[in-house]
């Protein structure tokens, strides 16, 4: 029996058998010579698969970018996109797991922003980024995914950002905003649900966080580690990602020499006691 993962906006998700490390995405699901599941309309999942099998072809190896192992076979003239298998969505997982340690999520963010900044080197926008197509392996190691909505080159893209993920037009006509722009606005909002572990305006609903956003209205992040960052994406301060990369890798190099020099001083204040207690008394 094939294991059918789940259906996405683009195609269906199933275990490669094969090779269970490895999953299939296509507009049809096939075991044992016959179909499972066909994904409705079938004309739209093939565009965007077509798409994604371009940009990853076009990406190449990216440690933050999910590893394509090309086209599969799966019936006669239907193919299915071969990609690693992730533990999961991190969004999905936000809602099944508690939050990692700071350090760690700021980890997480250091590596979606050198993985979008990858993506633009290579003429590609994402178009459609969010935590939903950010992927989960071992020790909170995150990457990117889910390519189907992307511009690539001149080709118009067949995505577009979530609501919340979504940069306000201030003043100019949606078909106006710079793509870099558009991204690196997407990029705060995902760096704001790592470091928070949950959506922006969570509570909201799109007609709200639209109003909100129209009135530059953001969710607050004061007292989050990097909200400054955060704050200079969502107001188009950045000019790329790997501009964002590095403001938070030196963010990260800061945290930890915070970190070691307090450990260095409780080490220092362990042993002035531990002296201590040898002097003796009289």
């Amino acid at each position: 029996m094939a294991c059918i993962l789940g259906t996405g906006a683009q195609g269906i998700v199933s275990v490669y058998e094969l090779d269970p490390h490895f999953i299939l995405k296509g507009h049809e699901v096939w075991h044992g010579g016959r179909r499972k599941r066909a994904f409705v309309p079938a004309k739209r999942s093939k565009a965007a698969l077509a798409v994604e099998d371009m940009v990853y072809k076009r990406l190449g190896f990216h440690p933050h970018i999910l590893k394509y192992a090309g086209r599969v076979l799966v019936a006669e003239d239907t193919f299915s996109l071969k990609l690693e298998r992730a533990k999961g969505g991190l969004r999905s997982l936000m809602l099944k797991c508690a939050a990692p340690a700071e350090q760690i999520r700021l980890q997480m963010a250091v590596q979606i922003s050198g993985g979008m900044a990858h993506i633009h080197s290579q003429n590609v926008f994402h178009c459609d980024f969010s935590c939903r197509n950010i992927f989960v392996f071992e020790d909170w190691v995150v990457k990117i995914g889910d390519f189907g909505g992307s511009k690539i080159d001149d080709k118009e893209p067949l995505g577009a950002e979530e609501v919340r993920y979504e940069l306000p037009l201030r003043g100019r006509e949606w078909e106006a905003r710079d793509y870099i722009k558009r991204e690196i606005f997407a990029l705060g909002c995902a760096i704001y649900e790592i470091m928070m572990w949950k959506k922006p305006f969570a509570e909201m609903t799109d007609d709200e966080i639209d109003e909100n956003y129209a009135n530059e209205v953001f969710p607050d992040t004061n007292g989050l580690l990097v909200g400054d960052i955060i704050r200079a994406c969502w107001k188009e301060e950045f000019a790329t990602a790997k501009d964002v990369e590095g403001a938070l890798r030196k963010q990260l190099v800061d945290t930890q020499d915070m970190a070691s020099l307090s450990l260095s001083w409780s080490m220092l204040r362990a042993l002035q006691s531990f002296l201590y207690s040898l002097w003796p008394t009289w």
